[in-house]
């Protein structure tokens, strides 16, 4: 025995501005949207630049960068008062983004160098990425339109310039709309205009039935049309209603239209509903009811209200939750709702969910989680395994996630079972997939195999214990154990106690476990030098071993106690013992000298006697390099490990044994399962227990649950023995009974009920 190993439901405002669209969604293509970075504003401590984007007409002059104030007269510029001489017929000048640029009565535009003029085109219409606004779009708040044909639209005093020069035809003008391909003009009275190419015409106002989809809010959508026709845009946290600023709003994060009223949030996350003059307090309409139904997506619809009411949109495969933008998804192609979970998938298929503060990369939920042990593909389409990887077959090959396994040709069938992936191919030969990623060859693992009954119940003792052999019977007896676990040694005192034990097990018919104790150490507790070295040592005290016990009728051993888990073998005693990296690479031909050695020692002096290897915790990547003769830096070609029993050691802390977890407490798997297909030997857990520091009454509801599933594993997993640790340690850490045989309860009786109700045939 070694030693025992002991945004979340609260609404995030943005204070940045808005730009939203009228009748429906879209973005704001606004070329001289509000909070453009001047460098001007930065570049002159006493004359501060003109705002970007500002023009003459209708400003009277635009100050530079450089604190230069431009001034247009005639037809003329004017420099701090200077005429420039090379420059005439110019109807506007521009500041845009750190330049100064004229438009003249041609159309032309040039921007300043600093010593004069050099052809250019509206820097606005190139900001605008050569398109034109957004369907919806206003003046105020967007500080300009533009249309199809590139011109730009503004506003100032009441009048509208087009490309810089003032329209003679209207004034009064509170908003500029564009809508559906059209210039829309609204005046002081509420008259709408719209412009046909040369002049104004009396209309309607054209957002009239296109009012917004249930739900819409700004953003992701750049404005809302409400019933009576009214566009509702946001900027720099203020509402306009049709371009006029709302008096009595302010840090305001976001419109909501939503049963047929205007709701806004502020930053503070209050909501307010519009009462038709003014706002009232109000909460989230969608909050409670109107969470939207298990497996909604978007799209098809518009968004998705989570159980916290938070409603989750999508614009140009961005997220938005209560209409801010989440920092940290791109590329997305759709939002999914599912028993209680925000999911995302991006372009490339992955799905993520939504943990409250961020995104984990996940599966489809849809798809149904872990696929049910024993699904096979065919039939199944699929197979997602306890990692969420899924796995699937075409042409013989295999794909994990879609990504095709570079080693597996040929493939008939895939099957998920106890934890594993298996494979069989078109020459019903099958393999396992391990935890080190290649496929190792196995038997099919779904093969019931059933131990020889007998020697099922099982206990530990040593040969100096305080009690006679015939005492030792009696003890076994009483808890209804028929075979007996001893260590030992070739020395005169271990081979005498195990002789007087195995002479009073056999005329009790019972079955005496020796353990050949024998390792990577020789007498002065120095490692061996060698392979070679550690094989005869073992090899010597071995045979000596059954030479004495042979006579006796004892026909099975245990080669070695935990030598995987020595110092000098398991690099780090808190891994699992999954992966080939996790054991020393140089000391690894001891320990396999050492197991080899007592293997043939016992069998030069009883050729059938059944010789078992012993594990600890997940130790299958142990098992594998012996069994296969590898090293644990890869390399192969070395004497190969054959047992005839695999032992194992499965105390409660290192987890259930049938769904034991991996390196890196990763999911569990069937260890007895796997043994069988790949070693196709009995299997015999030759230590169990609790963890020394339980109480009692644990222990005991342990034992019950432990032996259940032991014995239900018997005539399936070819579980052989359980062997319980101990008999007696002397005090209360581990033995079921104390050092004059008196039980230790409650745990005694939980052991000997279990054993009575369920007999070994």
């Amino acid at each position: 025995m070694i030693n025992r190993r002991r945004f979340l439901g609260c609404l995030t405002a943005a204070a940045s501005s808005y730009v939203l669209v009228a009748c429906g969604g879209g973005s704001n293509g606004d070329a001289t949207a509000p909070g453009g970075n001047s460098s001007a504003a930065k570049a002159n401590a006493s004359v501060s630049a003109s705002p970007n984007g500002t023009t003459t007409p209708p400003a009277a002059s635009i100050v530079d960068a450089s604190g230069i104030v431009w001034t247009t007269s005639n037809g003329y510029i004017y420099r701090n008062g200077t005429k420039d001489p090379y420059s005439y017929n110019v109807t506007m000048l521009l500041w845009y983004n750190g330049s100064v640029f004229q438009q003249n009565t041609s159309g032309d535009y040039y921007v300043w160098l600093g010593t004069g003029w050099t052809n250019s085109v509206d820097p606005r219409l190139i900001a605008a990425n050569g398109t034109t606004s957004a369907n919806g779009t206003t003046t105020p708040p967007a500080s300009a339109i533009v249309d199809a044909s590139g011109s730009v639209w503004m506003t100032a005093n009441g009048y509208i310039y087009r490309n810089g020069t003032k329209d003679p035809y209207s004034y009064n003008v509170v908003m500029l709309l564009w809508y559906n391909g059209s210039v829309y003009q609204q005046n002081t009275s509420g008259d709408f205009y719209q412009w046909i190419g040369s002049g104004w015409t009396p209309a309607s106002n054209p957002c009239l039935g296109g009012t917004s989809a249930n739900g819409t809010t700004t953003p992701p959508a750049a404005s809302i049309v409400d019933a009576s026709g009214i566009v509702w845009m946001t900027s720099n946290g203020y509402i306009y209603r049709n371009g006029i600023k709302d008096p009595y709003s302010y840090n305001v994060a976001l419109l909501l239209w939503y049963n047929g009223s205007v709701y806004q949030q502020n930053t503070g996350g209050d909501f307010y509903k519009w009462l038709g003059t003014g706002w009232t307090p109000s909460v989230d309409p969608r909050v409670g009811s109107n969470i939207s139904a298990n497996g909604t997506t978007t799209p098809p619809a518009t968004s998705i209200i989570d159980a916290s009411g938070i409603v989750w949109t999508t614009s140009n495969g961005y997220i938005y939750r209560n209409g801010t933008k989440d920092p940290y998804s791109y590329n997305v192609t759709m939002l999914l709702w599912y028993n209680g979970s925000v999911y995302q998938e991006n372009t490339s298929g992955n799905f993520y969910q939504w943990l409250g503060s961020g995104w984990t990369s996940c599966i489809d939920p849809r798809l149904g989680g872990t696929s049910a042990d024993g699904t096979t593909i065919p039939s199944a389409a699929y197979i997602i395994d306890k990692s969420s990887n899924i796995w699937t077959l075409s042409n013989g090959y295999i794909y994990k996630n879609k990504v095709k396994d570079p080693s597996s040709s040929n493939v008939s069938l895939l099957l998920w079972y106890g934890g594993m992936i298996y494979q069989s191919g078109t020459g019903g030969q099958f393999s396992v997939l391990t935890w080190n990623g290649n496929w190792l060859p196995c038997t099919d693992p779904r093969i019931a195999a059933a131990a020889t009954p007998g020697a099922f119940y099982g206990i530990n003792g040593h040969y100096d214990y305080p009690f006679t052999p015939a005492q030792v019977v009696g003890a076994l007896r009483a808890l209804g154990c028929t075979t007996y676990r001893v260590g030992v040694f070739n020395t005169p005192t271990q081979i005498n106690a195990l002789v007087a034990l195995a002479s009073a097990f056999k005329s009790a018919g019972l079955t005496l476990f020796p353990l050949v104790e024998y390792g990577l150490r020789d007498t002065n507790n120095n490692l061996y030098t060698s392979e070679s070295a550690a094989y005869q040592a073992s090899f010597s005290g071995a045979a000596a071993i059954a030479t004495a016990l042979a006579p006796y009728g004892v026909t099975m051993y245990e080669c070695g106690n935990e030598l995987t888990r020595d110092g000098a073998i398991i690099l780090n005693s808190a891994t699992a013992g999954t992966g080939r990296g996790d054991f020393n690479n140089a000391n690894w031909p001891i320990m396999r000298g050492a197991m080899r050695g007592m293997i043939d020692g016992v069998k030069s002096v009883q050729p059938n006697a059944k010789c078992g290897i012993n594990f600890c915790v997940a130790d299958i990547a142990a098992s594998d390099m012996l069994w296969d003769g590898l090293q644990p830096n890869g390399t192969s070609g070395y004497p190969k490990v054959r047992w005839d029993i695999t032992t194992w050691h499965n105390y409660q802390p290192y987890g259930d044994i049938f769904d034991v977890g991996s390196d890196g407490a990763g999911p569990g798997f069937n260890l007895p399962i796997y043994c069988k297909a790949r070693y196709g030997v009995p299997f015999i857990i030759s230590e169990w227990n609790a963890a020394p520091e339980d109480t009692e009454a644990f222990r005991a509801t342990y034992v019950s649950q432990q032996l259940g599933e032991f014995y239900a594993a018997r005539k399936t997993s070819a579980v052989q023995s359980v062997m319980y640790y101990d008999l007696t340690s002397g005090d209360q850490t581990f033995g079921i009974v104390s050092n004059s045989l008196v039980p230790i309860q409650p745990t005694y009786g939980a052991f000997q009920s279990f054993v009575a109700a369920n007999p070994d045939t």
